[in-house]
């Protein structure tokens, strides 16, 4: 019988070798818990690893699974923690550039030696801390009915 697993696992080290300006590290942000309700914090688990990154071939986007701009990014399974599972919560930091991106479907190929993710770029909107003092707010008034108008001076 052949030793599948040991002539993946010394394929993938010799690709991701070869692939060198294609390899980035990249770090893993597992998000498991609560959704974000406010209340309370999800729990994150951080890995720092190395991922191929690729675009999808044009015959593989369908634009409603696999959209254009849709990257894959193949990590070792032998760098990322074993508990680990990764999932559409998730996402990824490039660490040279900062681009974060959604994990969309994550799955491990038919050796267990590779995570195939599906990721979509992201710019993630600072929406501030919702821990803060209120600084700002307008005062609409009340739902009685209009004595003074602000706008137009004038009651019609």
């Amino acid at each position: 019988m052949l030793p599948i697993k040991k002539i993946a696992s010394a394929s993938l080290n010799l690709v991701f070798e070869l692939c060198g300006e294609l390899v980035r590290e990249i770090t893993c942000h597992r998000v498991s818990g609560p959704a974000f309700d406010g209340l309370t914090q999800p729990v994150q688990q951080i890995s720092t690893v190395q991922g191929l990154i690729s675009n999808y071939a044009s015959s593989d986007i369908d634009g409603t699974v696999i959209k254009v701009g849709d990257e894959k990014i193949l990590i070792r399974t032998a760098e990322l923690p074993a508990d680990t599972i990764l999932g559409p919560d998730d996402y990824i930091v490039e660490s040279g550039s900062l681009v974060q991106r959604h994990v969309q479907a994550a799955r491990v190929d038919s050796t267990q030696q590779l995570w195939v993710l599906q990721t979509r770029r992201n710019t993630p909107e600072d929406r501030g801390d919702l821990t803060s003092p209120l600084t700002s707010q307008e005062d609409y008034g009340s739902l009685a009915a209009a004595t003074v108008t602000e706008d137009w001076q004038t009651i019609n």
